[in-house]
């Protein structure tokens, strides 16, 4: 995603968004910025940026730990790694990058609604 900022008297007026993908990868400090600028809300599992054009995203998956081998959500490194050996245990990850099977994701994931 690519953004251009427009300021009016030092302060941020608006955004426009000159290239954008269907499929978004939203990290936590871009919302926390975003939002304190009053650019970004987020509500019912959505990501909607407030610029031009105002684009909408349905949330995939929020930040956290997932299950390489099922994309199951986990609450922690712990958690991940008991479920791992309760329910892949001698099956490789079919993730190369991640070996243990599962991940943990610093992003929200997300999809451009039509």
């Amino acid at each position: 995603m690519q953004l251009k900022r427009h300021y009016k008297d030092g302060v941020i007026d608006s955004i426009e968004v000159k290239r954008y993908s269907e499929n978004q990868k939203f990290s936590q400090k871009f919302i926390n910025n975003m939002m304190a600028d009053g650019f970004v809300t987020m509500t019912q599992g959505k990501i909607v940026l407030h610029t031009q054009p105002e684009l909408t995203y349905a949330i995939k998956q929020v930040p956290g730990y997932y299950c390489c081998h099922d994309g199951k959500k986990m609450d922690g490194a712990a958690e991940a790694q008991k479920y791992i050996d309760e329910n892949f245990a001698g099956v490789e990850s079919p993730d190369k990058n991640n070996p243990a099977g599962y991940c943990k994701q610093d992003f929200y994931n997300c999809v451009l609604e039509k």
